[in-house]
């Protein structure tokens, strides 16, 4: 976009340094002015314009973080959901009371039917390690003697000893 002044035909004013311009060198150097001033004007609103896109992306990111922690919380409500579920699978298989399935430990399903089986082995034993202890004295069939017939036996002898009519 060429600009140029149109003067009247005038004669061209002395400046003070004695100089004269031509009217090419006058529409030389007000493009050049011009230039400058948009320039500076292109800078200022560039200046601007990168500010206010900084404060923009510096609210997306944080809106992004935000949906960031907001999704990791799901995702770990999601993972403990399951975990629960696969516990109560595991209980229900095992047949363990609700109290029994709070106890077992694992976030997979393989790691909760490791808990469960050591869970059963354990109440086993302990099932077994309170089992009633055999009788003091054997039952021998050979001999003839019922086991009611040795409780009969056994009571009276105890008796006769505490009297003393042994």
């Amino acid at each position: 976009m060429s600009e140029e002044i149109k003067t009247d035909q005038q004669e061209p004013e002395q400046p003070e340094d004695g100089k004269m311009f031509t009217q090419d060198e006058v529409n030389r150097i007000v493009r050049e002015r011009l230039a400058k001033s948009r320039e500076h004007a292109d800078n200022r609103f560039s200046a601007v314009a990168e500010e206010q896109i900084a404060k923009e992306r510096a609210a997306a990111d944080l809106k992004i973080k935000e949906y960031a922690d907001q999704v990791e919380d799901l995702l770990s409500q999601v993972a403990d959901y399951k975990t629960e579920l696969a516990r109560l699978e595991v209980a229900q298989e095992y047949e363990f009371s609700p109290e029994l399935a709070s106890r077992l430990n694992g976030r997979t399903k393989d790691d909760l039917l490791a808990d469960a089986n050591r869970m059963t082995q354990a109440l086993d034993n302990y099932k077994r390690s309170r089992t009633p202890a055999p009788p003091l004295m054997s039952y021998d069939s050979s001999d003839g003697y019922s086991p009611e017939y040795m409780k009969k036996v056994g009571l009276k002898g105890l008796a006769n000893q505490l009297t003393g009519n042994v």
